[in-house]
């Protein structure tokens, strides 16, 4: 009990306390510390100081303080979190304990708080004692109850399950010196005798975009020929990796591996990356003056891999199904050899991988550094185990309907070849293979119904699959437009809206198979709230379907994004709701009283629906959100769906509630959610964004406006360009205008960038000489140029070749050359 302190006791008060916090004075120091991130206090500098070996966690610098304030053969009690005894950020601070005893350790894992998180909170319980004989061996009591359940679970086996008495010195043979309790002598002294992961094979962090809702995307939001997976694979196909991997480098919009918590085996395309100009708007961008995106390894995109796990409880690896750019959180292992992936597959994938990772990092954040301590074993019949799978996978990806891979709903063998090869990979050493035989899975209803919904609205081709935008589709048994009338106030059998149309046929065929399993008395039933929830389901809030809707949902025009363009607001009326309205009225003039009022009401709600649409056609939507212009809808796929859907958020309205907060969000960028890169941002608000460009390389080039606005940043992006062997220039209005007018302006910045560039480059790569396609710059400034060459060979102290030649592809022959 802490006696209350008065004003008079204050001198004696501090001199007790002085007593009390005397180093080496007490028997036992016994502490539950904070379990709180340094980060998160402030005023910890001089503790930051006094105990470098504590990290960033607050537990540690009280187990050190512990320490210092036990007298010799004192103890030390604490319950903690159980990181320090694993993690490698702790390295520092199990080296400092050898000075101590580790009398005794009871790692207690998730679950030992009642009323705290395990998965947030995983704790472990030890004794220290201080002595003299520093650094002598002991012997060390060692329990290991994270597998015991709960809080109760954990305390009978600490009560009852006997400990396992461990000589701590052999821990100290691993790399950072892990106590890890599970393993046992023999198997560290197999793991130290076997080669590492990380000593034969690349494990990488990618890329950081810095802002995901810019930069990436779901592949179905796009046009299908912007992902240019079919360039890749036609490369692939031909055997060149070095083709595959420069169309993918030259491409708007290249696949993208995020982490994926859970999967396991294979990586299908789930993302999709903004990579226009080789990323040149993510390197432009800046949060508080500083790169605000981190493009690190990039010698590593687009080669063959394994996107290994980086987060949750369980690890995994699964191989990349395309080349592709990764992220910060999609670590990848590379590798040339497919058998070598295959192996590496199998074996991070293994229980005894799995156990090793898990072990050495318990936490909920997989470190590379885990992933390359990982031993080399062998796992028989690796490449067999990842063709069965393959196959499997293609079968699944082909059924699927948000896969790049998708051709119509199948059956699906995925989820039992997978307990095949966990079964495969975990079993006995010296065991054969277990047979394999498919089993199939078959497509949910809602799938079948899904699917004939987008053949009706033209998105999947009669033949299967995807409708390639950038080949001739025959579109004539799709609805016109991608337009599909539902009007509620019809009854069963009752003709009038888009349902009867031939295009539709595979749409009714399918609920009369399926309907019985799907939420809805009929098909228009289905069409409305239960089918749009189930698509926003499926396609992750990102849906590619529209409903157009009526305030109370009986008129529903369903409009496909990938066929909808400046048009289809007005076919939607003139096609669609137009025509709903004088059939209304006809059935108004012949109905029976008691129907009058019934369908009269139906008449204002669609007259709603149809000035609503045509507001929003024309001008944008009718609301009180502020923006510099009315402007007639235009959608643009490289916005996203989300951004694309806003301006039409009052036709969404009694479905989708999103589009509306996107709107918002478009007139009042926040840091938060800054949407001004959008070309849906210029079109309502263009003198803020041009404003906002002009302050900002980033959003410049996002508009198609860099040389024009930034002609430096366009000049060192080019120059870049150039000196890695690429051919490519920004694609920009009147960009070379604005180019020359740089070079003759800006003599001072031209050479100042150019400079950099070569030095950058010739430093890089260690070349003696470097090839300029820049004829007009020498012709302007040749005394320069040479003074440049002269500039560069003193800074780098050897000689150098500078060719400046514009390598134009005329017929053959090549342009004026230039050497120093």
């Amino acid at each position: 009990m802490t006696p209350r302190i008065e004003d008079g006791d204050a001198r004696d008060a501090a001199a007790r306390l002085l007593e009390l916090t005397r180093a080496g004075a007490h028997d036992l120091v016994v502490s539950n510390p904070p379990y709180q991130d340094t980060s998160d206090v402030t005023g910890l500098r001089p503790l930051e100081r006094a105990y470098p070996e504590a990290g960033t966690e607050l537990y540690s610098m009280f187990m050190l303080r512990g320490v210092e304030l036990a007298r010799p053969g004192g103890r030390v009690a604490m319950v903690t979190r159980r990181g320090w005894l694993h993690l490698r950020r702790f390295a520092r601070l199990r080296e400092a304990l050898r000075a101590v005893a580790i009398e005794r350790v009871a790692d207690l894992g998730a679950g030992a708080f009642a009323d705290i998180d395990g998965e947030l909170v995983q704790a472990a319980m030890f004794v220290l004692r201080a002595r003299a004989d520093a650094g002598a061996p002991g012997s060390m009591a060692a329990h290991d109850v994270t597998a015991a359940q709960g809080v109760l679970g954990k305390a009978r086996a600490l009560r009852c399950d006997a400990p396992r008495w461990r000589d701590p010195t052999r821990f100290h043979a691993l790399e950072g010196a892990p106590i890890v309790l599970a393993w046992s002598d023999a198997f560290i002294a197999r793991y130290l005798a076997l080669p590492k992961l990380g000593d034969h094979h690349e494990v990488r962090q990618g890329l950081a975009t810095g802002d995901n809702a810019r930069f990436l995307r779901r592949p179905w939001e796009l046009a299908p020929a912007s992902t240019s997976l079919l360039a890749l694979r036609d490369a692939d196909d031909a055997g060149d990796e070095d083709a595959a991997i420069d169309a993918l480098a030259r491409a708007d919009w290249v696949p993208y591996i995020k982490g994926a918590r859970g999967a396991r085996w294979f990586e299908p395309v789930r993302w999709v990356l903004f990579w226009r100009a080789r990323g040149l708007a993510m390197r432009l961008r800046t949060r508080d003056g500083r790169p605000a995106a981190r493009l690190q390894n990039q010698r590593c995109y687009f080669r063959a891999g394994l996107a290994l796990a980086s987060a949750g409880r369980r690890f995994s690896a699964r191989r990349h199904r395309v080349r592709s750019v990764f992220d910060v959180k999609g670590h990848s292992l590379l590798a040339r050899d497919g058998a070598e992936l295959d192996a590496l597959c199998c074996l991070l994938n293994s229980r005894r991988g799995r156990e090793v990772i898990e072990r050495l990092n318990p936490s909920l954040s997989f470190q590379v550094s885990d992933i390359q301590r990982v031993p080399l074993l062998e796992i028989p019949g690796a490449r067999v185990i990842m063709e069965t799978l393959a196959r499997a996978f293609a079968e699944h990806e082909a059924g699927r309907e948000t896969s790049a891979e998708f051709r119509a709903p199948a059956p699906s063998p995925w989820r039992h070849a997978q307990r095949w090869a966990q079964e495969a990979v975990d079993r006995d050493p010296g065991a054969p293979l277990p047979a394999y035989a498919p089993e199939l899975d078959p497509p949910a209803p809602a799938a079948e119904l899904s699917y004939a919904l987008g053949r009706a609205l033209g998105r999947f081709a009669p033949a299967g699959g995807v409708a390639e935008e950038h080949v001739e589709v025959d579109m004539s048994q799709a609805l016109p437009g991608g337009l599909l009338l539902i009007d509620n106030t019809l009854g069963p059998g009752e003709r009038g809206d888009s349902l009867s149309h031939p295009a539709c046929a595979p749409l009714r065929a399918a609920w009369a198979r399926v309907g019985a399993a799907l939420p809805g008395a009929s098909l228009r039933d289905y069409l409305g709230a239960p089918a749009f929830r189930e698509h926003l389901r499926v396609y992750d809030k990102r849906p590619i379907y529209w409903p157009l809707c009526s305030r109370r949902r009986r008129f529903i025009v369903w409009c496909a994004v990938h066929r909808a363009d400046e048009r289809t607001l007005e076919r939607a009326l003139r096609e669609h709701l137009d025509p709903a309205r004088a059939r209304l009225e006809g059935r108004l003039a012949a109905a029976a009283e008691a129907e009058r009022g019934r369908l009269a009401a139906a008449i204002d709600e669609l007259d709603e629906l149809r000035a609503a649409t045509r507001r929003c056609a024309s001008a944008g939507p009718d609301d009180d959100v502020p923006r510099e212009r009315d402007a007639p809808y235009r959608p643009a796929l490289e916005d996203g769906v989300r951004v694309n859907a806003a301006p039409l958020w009052p036709l969404l309205l009694p479905l989708w509630s999103a589009p509306r907060e996107t709107w918002r969000a478009l007139a009042s960028p926040s840091q938060r959610q800054d949407l001004d890169w959008s070309k849906t941002a210029a079109r309502y608000w263009p003198a803020r964004v041009a404003t906002r460009c002009a302050g900002d390389p980033s959003l410049a080039a996002a508009h198609g406006a860099l040389w024009r606005l930034h002609p430096r940043a366009a000049w060192r992006h080019e120059l870049r360009e150039q000196l890695a062997g690429a051919a490519s220039v920004l694609d920009e209005a009147d960009r070379q205008v604005y180019k020359d007018r740089f070079i003759t302006t800006r003599a001072a910045d031209v050479f100042a960038e150019l400079e950099r560039a070569l030095l950058l480059h010739l430093r890089a790569t260690g070349a003696s000489s470097a090839a300029l396609r820049e004829p007009s710059l020498i012709a302007a400034f040749p005394r320069r140029c040479l003074a440049l060459a002269d500039a560069i060979e003193r800074r780098l102290g050897r000689a150098i070749t500078l060719t400046w030649d514009d390598d134009s592809p005329r017929s053959g022959e090549r342009g004026p050359l230039t050497v120093f």
